[in-house]
């Protein structure tokens, strides 16, 4: 896998993390509409018990997004370190390989 791919799936993990913290902002909002909507009404207290199930909900959204996040940034990091090992390499062996021209020029011709 190149490093272009990788830095593209940790973007991707990144967004996709980005999006499930929305959806846990959503969870919560939705929560608080039903205590609300059915404050006054028998079942008041059990909508207050979904509610506060949804911001646990929330809580191990938020992680799930917190994971993402970081896992995407590492994905990204390795291929940024790994481009700079690769062009390190890349200019170390180009300069092996002038050496090697030079120093072997002066045989080029020999046909012993």
């Amino acid at each position: 896998m190149q490093p272009a791919e990788v830095r593209r799936i940790g973007s991707e993990l990144q967004g996709d993390g980005n999006q499930v913290g929305r959806i846990g902002t959503d969870v919560v909002t939705a929560g608080n509409l039903l205590v609300s909507a059915l404050s006054g009404t028998p079942v008041a207290g059990q909508a207050q018990g979904i509610a506060s199930g949804f911001d646990q909900l929330e809580e191990s959204l938020n992680k799930y997004h917190d994971y993402l996040a970081a896992y995407g940034q590492s994905l990204i990091s390795a291929a940024a370190s790994y481009e700079k090992v690769d062009e390190h390499h890349g200019h170390a062996f180009a300069s092996v390989n002038n050496k090697i021209d030079q120093a072997d020029a002066p045989l080029r011709g020999y046909q012993g």
